[in-house]
């Protein structure tokens, strides 16, 4: 299901180490899906259409429209599984809290600029560590309850 042989196989063809690729989360993701027992037509639909495009992809050479569409199947897939099956991907919640947190010490900073740049800095690096520490809790969490891949 999910097209878990294809995605297999093009995951053992890449080198682990000098590529971040998108197949590995795909892969994870396929685990995960697969681990809970959540069978989905059309996400199953959904990874066909992207093996296709991939395999597109590959053959004739690389062409900047059929990349834009091998990107618009991933993101599609990553969102689907995040709204249907509640499904995050790894690094999720760090990224949003560190900005969110970040923002709000850039804006405080500038707020009380009076004090100093130091101290503007500080209230950033505050921001900054809080958004990780709340980001990583909050994935810990996802991956507790089986929806981090």
């Amino acid at each position: 299901m999910y097209c878990r042989d294809e995605f297999e196989e093009r995951k053992s063809n890449l080198d682990p180490e000098n590529s971040k690729s998108a197949i590995f989360t795909l892969v994870s993701l396929i685990e995960k899906l697969e681990q809970r027992g959540i069978k989905d037509g059309e996400l199953d639909q959904m990874f066909s259409r992207l093996d296709t495009a991939l395999t597109d992809y590959e053959n004739p050479g690389p062409d900047r429209r059929k990349k834009k569409a091998l990107y618009k199947e991933f993101n599609s897939i990553v969102d689907y599984a995040y709204k249907r099956h509640n499904m995050v991907q790894r690094g999720t919640f760090f990224g949003i809290y560190m900005v969110i947190f970040m923002g709000s010490g850039i804006a405080l900073g500038v707020a009380l600029s009076n004090s100093g740049v130091v101290f503007s800095v500080i209230i950033i690096m505050i921001g900054a560590v809080l958004g990780m520490a709340i980001g990583t809790a909050m994935e810990k969490k996802a991956k507790k309850e089986g929806r981090l891949y």
